[in-house]
């Protein structure tokens, strides 16, 4: 006979759906495995805490590291603006040079000329006697465009010239009273005279001083990128 409180399916009076939910959780299902951890983003010392709260946020520079930031970054501006004013005036030295240098060719076309005529072996022009034969002697010339020039000196017209056509410093060899005799195989006979050859001179000069001033122009402008690279890091990228 059938006990009046026992039914279908059920055992000692408990039914059985009460008995599996009374059933023990397995600590499976309580604490979730590493590889299910990576998978969820759960932390097993708390499950309900995701990895994205874990991430720390940065917070902008405060205090002491701000202040040495805004220091840094004022001395790279002050660099960059100096290099900027000395690439500026290299640049502008560079121009005006070019644009005197034809102003000085020509005046300096005159003024030997006239030196050279009118001072040369004068009293009290000493220093001009010397300064003319050494650039006779140094650069193998003779006369401001020719050696023809000497025939209008005032010198030459002198007794004192002896009988001289061009002074001694012309000559390839110097001896005493060798500017007696202006062959090509005895005086210098330059083409264009020592004007050319100082031309010459100069403008090599100034070709030195313009790659030199080429190259420092390429360094500034590398200074000036970096320093504008480094600048962008830190302002992106504070302490």
């Amino acid at each position: 006979m059938v006990h009046p409180h026992r039914q279908c399916g059920e055992e000692g009076g408990v039914p059985r759906t009460v008995k599996r939910s009374l059933r023990p959780v397995p600590e499976k299902s309580l604490w979730t495995s590493k590889p299910e951890q990576a998978r969820t983003g759960l932390d097993l010392r708390d499950p309900f805490r995701s990895k994205s709260r874990k991430r720390a946020r940065k917070k902008p520079p405060t205090g002491r590291c701000q202040q040495n930031q805004e220091t840094v970054l004022g001395k790279l501006s002050t660099y960059f603006v100096l290099l900027l004013c000395i690439f500026l005036l290299e640049i502008l030295a560079g121009v005006l040079a070019y644009i005197y240098y034809q102003q000085l060719n020509e005046e300096l076309k005159q003024n030997l000329r006239e030196t050279m005529v009118q001072k040369y072996r004068q009293p009290e022009q000493e220093h001009v006697t010397k300064a003319v034969d050494k650039l006779q002697h140094e650069f193998k010339c003779c006369g401001s465009n020719s050696s023809s020039d000497w025939g209008e000196s005032v010198w030459i017209r002198t007794s004192e010239a002896d009988g001289r056509l061009v002074p001694d410093s012309c000559c390839k060899t110097q001896t005493l009273n060798c500017g007696r005799r202006d062959h090509p195989s005895n005086i210098y006979k330059v083409e264009g005279g020592c004007i050319t050859k100082l031309e010459n001179f100069i403008l090599d000069h100034l070709k030195i001083i313009g790659a030199v001033g080429v190259g420092i122009a390429c360094v500034q402008i590398v200074g000036m990128v970096f320093t504008c690279c480094l600048y962008r890091s830190l302002k992106a990228e504070p302490y």
